[in-house]
């Protein structure tokens, strides 16, 4: 019998206080190990660190996980969470009666992303196959996989509406070849009546240096961790609003709000408590942000690694070249911070030919797709 359970909030995020369970640690290692078996390179993979720090949450964001148990008998022991679930310890202290209960052993997960600035009607989930029962590429998925695949679809929008959003994204990163794998999951996606709304093409960029040549009249300048300078402020927060708009979604829902000075202090806190680096580079005319793009990398990155948010050229400065212009600066400034870094991941909407036209034009490969759904609850 198939069971959902909440993995907790961990009331701090300092990893020198803290035990993780040998539960989380499972999910950290199956959502490694599923991303590696798509991309073949393990440098992007994630820590137990960082996964706590997701679960603690930032003034953004926070993220819920969901575990689905395979087991036979089981006496409710757990304090019930939000989503009207048991909770299970995040750490490795135990549950006073825990040592007679047996739990069973995890089959799949489902990581849900709950937006807290922005987009408050919907929750962004992927779901995840325990190591255990993840197939090869080659492999036909097994039925318990099938079932728990199945049963994790189901739960969603009884989970979502336990957080009062009516609509659900799904987000997935698929082989750039399709396996018997994910064309099971594209199928059952569709079945449980989930629309298609984006694609988009994962990869990366040579970290390398680029010819650069700023035309006359412009000024680049670069800022680290989110925190820009004064007097830029407000035309870069013009550009984060319409950035907010102006980036690709396909037909998925979007409810942006304006971004203010709070939330860009709340943003670069959050980068500092978490040890992450950011490098933004900015093109500026007459005084006023016209361009932007930012490069960043974990904590717990591998040295040889960054990956692109995103790049965007105002309405009225499009079609002249800046879009590679800022983003060939902005990989210099990220070379000249990170040195070690040889690649810059990124991704962009299949329909979004300016961006493939920059990428190509800095040796872009290909390495996956990212493919999101959509289900509004009724």
């Amino acid at each position: 019998m198939l069971k959902l359970y909440q993995i907790e909030r961990p009331e701090h995020a300092d990893l020198s206080r803290i035990e993780p369970s040998d539960l989380l640690r499972s999910f950290t290692f199956s959502s490694n190990l599923a991303t590696q078996d798509i991309s073949g390179d393990n440098s992007t993979s994630s820590t137990v660190a960082s996964v706590i720090q997701q679960l603690h949450g930032s003034p953004a964001q926070r993220t819920i996980i969901v575990v689905a148990v395979q087991e036979e008998h089981h006496t409710s022991i757990y304090p019930t969470g939000e989503l009207g679930l048991e909770m299970l310890p995040c750490t490795d202290h135990p549950v006073p009666g825990s040592e007679e209960n047996t739990l069973g052993y995890p089959v799949g997960y489902l990581e849900i992303d709950v937006p807290l600035q922005s987009n408050l009607s919907s929750i962004a989930c992927d779901i995840i196959l325990d190591a255990e029962l993840q197939p090869l590429p080659a492999e036909q998925p097994s039925d318990e996989a099938r079932e728990c695949i199945r049963f994790l679809l189901e739960s969603l929008p009884s989970l979502a509406e336990q957080l009062s959003r009516p609509i659900i994204q799904l987000w997935k990163l698929m082989p750039a070849e399709p396996t018997p794998y994910s064309l099971f999951l594209e199928s059952v996606i569709h079945d449980q009546d989930f629309i298609q709304g984006l694609d988009e093409i994962q990869g990366y960029v040579p970290a390398q240096d680029y010819p650069i040549a700023i035309p006359e009249g412009f000024e680049s300048l670069t800022y680290y961790d989110h925190t820009p300078p004064h007097d830029i402020v407000d035309s870069l927060l013009s550009l984060f609003n319409q950035a907010a708009y102006d980036i690709p979604v396909g037909t998925l829902s979007r409810k942006p709000r304006p971004w203010t000075r709070e939330r860009l202090e709340q943003t670069a806190e959050t980068t500092r408590r978490r040890g992450n680096q950011v490098v933004s580079t900015v093109l500026v005319h007459q005084g006023k942000a016209i361009a932007f793009s930012e490069a960043s990398r974990r904590a717990d990155a591998s040295l040889s690694v960054a990956e692109q948010s995103f790049t965007l050229v105002l309405r009225e400065y499009r079609g002249k070249n800046l879009g590679t212009l800022i983003k060939t600066l902005c990989i210099t400034e990220a070379l000249r911070r990170w040195p070690h870094i040889k690649r810059i991941y990124t991704e962009m909407a299949t329909y979004n030919a300016a961006m493939q036209t920059v990428n190509n034009q800095l040796g872009f490969t290909r390495v996956a797709s990212i493919r999101a759904w959509e289900k509004k609850l009724a």
